[in-house]
């Protein structure tokens, strides 16, 4: 359910490409091409915990429907906002907050952080291009790091949900 070895492959790839590279301008573009690729990634993630979820524990094709539109049209990964919201119309928020109590404290709240810290950037970057383009980006190692701390954290909720039998 969560793969890995593309997108980290990929953010090795562009952090490689990075460091080598003399050019600013071209260092902009291998930073913001991590930024869009991980933000990509977090993205598809979320969707196929939520349809896992959702195949699992719904039957009536009426709500699935709505929850699969919900799905489709959400274009970001803020946990509270976005995530849980669409977590909470498949299994409720008694069931969210028995995921939450059982997830790896630690974990969990460093995800979120990484979320949060995504947003702004990931924003900016997807609504701009290069040229004259005033905001900094991250190196895609920075990038990479937080890849790192998102797969952890989205890991260890699957395995919390599958525990309790959510997936």
């Amino acid at each position: 359910m969560i793969y890995k070895t593309a997108i980290q492959s990929t953010l090795n790839d562009l952090d490689r490409l990075f460091r080598k590279e003399k050019k600013a301008t071209k260092q902009v573009f291998y930073s913001k091409l991590a930024l869009m690729e991980l933000c990509g990634w977090i993205e598809i993630t979320m969707d196929k915990i939520l349809s896992s979820v959702l195949k699992k524990q719904l039957t009536d094709t009426r709500h699935i429907k709505i929850v699969e539109g919900a799905i489709r049209f959400n274009s970001n990964f803020n946990y509270d906002k976005n995530f849980k919201p669409l977590l909470m119309q498949i299994i409720g928020f008694k069931s969210i907050e028995k995921i939450e109590k059982k997830v790896t404290q630690q974990k969990f709240v460093t995800m979120k952080a990484a979320l949060e810290y995504l947003k702004t950037p990931r924003n900016s970057a997807a609504h701009t291009f290069i040229k004259g383009m005033t905001q900094t980006l991250d190196a895609p190692s920075v990038t990479l790091s937080k890849f790192y701390i998102l797969l952890e954290g989205l890991k260890d909720f699957v395995i919390a949900m599958k525990t309790l039998k959510y997936i």
